[in-house]
């Protein structure tokens, strides 16, 4: 059971790290409807850049065993955000893409408290049968 969540927490891992490079990517380009929507919420300019270092400093953080469960965290809190605002200042249908955004900030989130869940029950386990510090 535990080798079967492990394999479903590097999925998850690795389902996160292309949500932010696709995401990291859009923004470093300037992308019309990234510019639009930190306009919108009144954090262009250094917000996009905020959240970019944010999004490479979770990357680094689900690479590592060591923060897995930190980065987890910081990655629910960030996919939360982008959610937050998809329903309130933004709209699920932003741009007119059909809600692909809000959909793949949701994918992240869903992910994000998935993999944060089962890295924290793995985690467990290990201390338990006392493999880690």
């Amino acid at each position: 059971m535990n080798t079967l969540l492990n394999r479903l927490a590097f999925v998850l891992q690795g389902v996160i790290i292309l949500l932010y490079l696709e995401s990291i990517v859009l923004k470093l380009m300037g992308y019309p409807s990234e510019v639009a929507a930190f306009s919108k919420v009144e954090m262009d300019g250094m917000g996009r850049y905020v959240a970019i270092m944010l999004e490479i400093l979770s990357i680094i953080g689900i690479l590592t065993q060591r923060f897995v469960i930190q980065a987890a965290i910081l990655s629910i809190l960030i996919f939360a955000t982008g959610v937050f605002f998809h329903l309130t200042e933004l709209e699920i249908n932003w741009w007119n893409d059909g809600g692909l955004r809000f959909s793949l900030t949701l994918l992240g989130l869903v992910s994000s408290i998935s993999l944060f869940v089962i890295r924290n029950h793995l985690h467990s386990v290990l201390m338990r049968k006392g493999k880690l510090d």
